[in-house]
């Protein structure tokens, strides 16, 4: 949900505890939504048929249908930025598809990087763990360093860490058990999946693992 979502729940409160015949100011919405008056006069004009200034006072019923409107236009935006997350996975995933056919590895990974980087905040949780496995892969396929690569350790484990649970540490173990010999291969390397093993050791054990 983002804040118009949030911004919408509560006007539909307060229109529930508007009493009949009366009409209510944006000051007054503002108050029983919390949102500043501005904020405020900016959502209801953007469901409303004629502009509303910050002094005007408004009928129960044309609140309500603005608020209808502005849920209407909420789920339009949300189907089209679920629609433009769904084809920008698939762009990526086939960009990686080719140069792994290609074994083009160094493209691979920055065309993955570079998606990390630009759309990392965007994505679900799941999409990101994904991801991250996937840039580990290819960057010890790409040579990439082990300091860089574990960089995208620590970030794998830190997300991982946001939504954990006993599962999610198997999955964690699995990881850099997986790594473990990619990172073993330089005395540098070794120590940062050490350190990493460490982390999720420590971990696991509030999980009785």
């Amino acid at each position: 949900m983002d804040e118009k979502d949030y911004f919408i729940e509560k006007l539909e409160r307060a229109i529930t505890r508007w009493p009949d015949n009366i009409m209510w100011g944006v000051v007054q919405l503002s108050s029983y939504t919390t949102y500043p008056t501005d904020e405020v006069l900016s959502w209801l004009n953007q469901g409303s048929d004629k502009t509303i200034e910050s002094d005007d006072f408004l009928k129960r019923e044309d609140v309500q249908t603005i608020s209808e409107r502005l849920k209407k236009n909420q789920v339009s935006i949300k189907k089209a930025q679920a629609k433009k997350y769904l084809e920008s996975l698939i762009q990526i995933k086939e960009k990686i598809r080719l140069y792994t056919m290609q074994k083009d590895w160094r493209k691979a990974y920055q065309s993955l990087s570079y998606f990390l980087g630009e759309k990392f905040e965007e994505l679900s949780f799941d999409d990101k763990l994904e991801l991250l496995n996937e840039s580990l892969r290819l960057g010890f396929k790409a040579e990439r360093t082990e300091q860089e690569l574990g960089t995208v350790l620590a970030k794998l484990i830190d997300e991982s860490f946001i939504n954990c649970d006993k599962e999610r540490i198997n999955d964690l173990l699995d990881t850099v058990e997986a790594f473990k010999d990619d990172f073993n291969k330089t005395q540098n390397g070794a120590k940062i999946i050490l350190a990493a093993f460490l982390r999720v050791e420590e971990k696991a054990k509030k999980y009785g693992e």
